[in-house]
Order: C-alpha cells, then sequence, then structure tokens
C-alpha cells in the first residue's frame, strides 16, 4: 500500500490484518504442530516494515497496536519457545542457549512494558502473552534440573494469576484469550487457581463460537485430573508437555469435532 496516498483508515485496516496475521500464526502452533510459520512471517515483517515500525520507536506505546497489545516480536517468540518447548531432545545444550536468550530479552521486554503501563494503567491485555511465553521457555529451562527455575516458575505464574484476576475480558474477543488461559491453566495444580482458569474459560465460551476452546478445556481437564492431589506441588510444567504433545491435540480435535 502507497503510505503516502492511503487514507488514515486505510492504513489502519492494514495494520489490524497484519497484526491478525502475526497472532494467528503465533498461535496455531499450539493446536497445529505441522505449521510452521517462521518463514511467512519473516517475510511479512519485511514487507510491512514501515507498518509496524511504530512498535521500535514508540516506547511500548500499546495504544498504537490495534489487534496485539503487546509488541509484536512478543508473539515470534512465541513461534520460537514452542518449537523449543517440543524439541525432541530435551535438555539439549544448543535448546538451552536459545530458550535462556530468549528468556532474557523477554525479560527485558517485561520490564519495558511494566514500566509503560504506569501512564497506560487501562492497557494490560499483550501482559498475559508475555507471562505465559515465558512458562514456556521455562518449562525448557527446567531440564537443566536447577532449582531456581522451579523458584521462577512460581513467580511468573503468580503474576499471571494476578493479570488474570484484575482482566476484564469484556473487550477483546474470546478467542484472543485462549492461548495464555491454555498455557497457564496447564500447569495449574491447585483447585483454586484450576476453578479461576474454568471460569475465564466460561467467560471466553460465551463471546467466541470457537471450536479450539472445547479442546483445549477437555484437554485441561484430563490434565486437572491427572494432577488432583498434588497441591503441595502448586505448579507443574508436566500439564504443559502434555499440552504440548502433538498427538493429544490430534486426537481430542478427532474426538470432539468429527
Amino acid at each position: 500500500m502507497d503510505r503516502v496516498q492511503a487514507s488514515q483508515s486505510a492504513l489502519s485496516f492494514e495494520r489490524v490484518c497484519v497484526e491478525y496475521y502475526i497472532h494467528h500464526s503465533a498461535t496455531i502452533m499450539l493446536f497445529d504442530s505441522s505449521a510452521k510459520p517462521a518463514s511467512e512471517l519473516h517475510d511479512l515483517q519485511r514487507k510491512y516494515r514501515s507498518c509496524l515500525a511504530s512498535y521500535e520507536h514508540a516506547h511500548f506505546d500499546l495504544l498504537q497496536s490495534p489487534m496485539l497489545g503487546a509488541p509484536y516480536e512478543i508473539f515470534t517468540t512465541i513461534i520460537e519457545a514452542t518449537k523449543l518447548a517440543r524439541a525432541s531432545r530435551p535438555g539439549n545444550l544448543e535448546t538451552l542457549v536459545s530458550a535462556q536468550g530468549l528468556y532474557d530479552q523477554l525479560d527485558q521486554w517485561q520490564h519495558q512494558f511494566d514500566q509503560g503501563q504506569n501512564s497506560k494503567p487501562n492497557v494490560l491485555h499483550g501482559r498475559l502473552y508475555m507471562l505465559a511465553v515465558r512458562i514456556l521457555l521455562l518449562k525448557v529451562l527446567s531440564d537443566t534440573n536447577d532449582i531456581s527455575i522451579d523458584a521462577d516458575i512460581n513467580e511468573v505464574a503468580s503474576q499471571g494469576l494476578q493479570q488474570l484476576l484484575i482482566q476484564p475480558l469484556g473487550g477483546i474477543f474470546g478467542k484472543y484469550w485462549l492461548w495464555p488461559l491454555a498455557i497457564f491453566g496447564s500447569i495449574m495444580t491447585s483447585t483454586k487457581d484450576i476453578n479461576l482458569i474454568r471460569d475465564k474459560l466460561d467467560a471466553i465460551t460465551s463471546r467466541s463460537n470457537c471450536s479450539a476452546i472445547t479442546v483445549v478445556r477437555y484437554l485441561l481437564e484430563q490434565i486437572w485430573d491427572r494432577m488432583f492431589g498434588l497441591e503441595e506441588c502448586y505448579y507443574s510444567v508436566e500439564g504443559l508437555t502434555s499440552l504440548l504433545d502433538a498427538d493429544n491435540m490430534e486426537r481430542t480435535y478427532a474426538l470432539l469435532i468429527s
């Protein structure tokens, strides 16, 4: 699109379309293990560089993000984090180094993001994605058997739950929340926390006629049944491993959607 001649409304529509594609590319990997959107997304970022440039120069002015509510780099990181969390060789040094590098970058982004919220307290929804992708990377790093990782998982999970308690769902279409809810839901073992996730899933179900919500709910209920009685663990990435299992997802889709 000619960015000089185009109207502001046309440019805004272009931005929504680009952001929607980024969001779909990042989140589809949870539900379809065959999806490999990285190269296509790279081409899109290059083609629409000027459309996305405001992220780089606006100091995380998230009001300029009509769809994502967070810097688009968070969503490209989701793609890499999902690949690492599904790696066939857990504990592989290259995988761990990659995960640690992404985690350190996310830590910096979250610090900037949280600072930006001081002036825009109502722009919060992207924070759930930022925290959920950190859980994905901590799952990878937990293969090091470093006990400090457990403390990090507890801290990030607690932040996610606090965000869910204050996060209104009415302003955004329901399916937007499914990905972070699935990630956080999969690591919960406390009845209180599980019930919070259930309530939020009920809320987004009422706003979105989406078969994926039914599938995720079914998988999470299975995970919670297995985790019952392990509340002393509080959070467990074992459930996240099950959620990321491509065979589990495909079987559940076949069972519920056929």
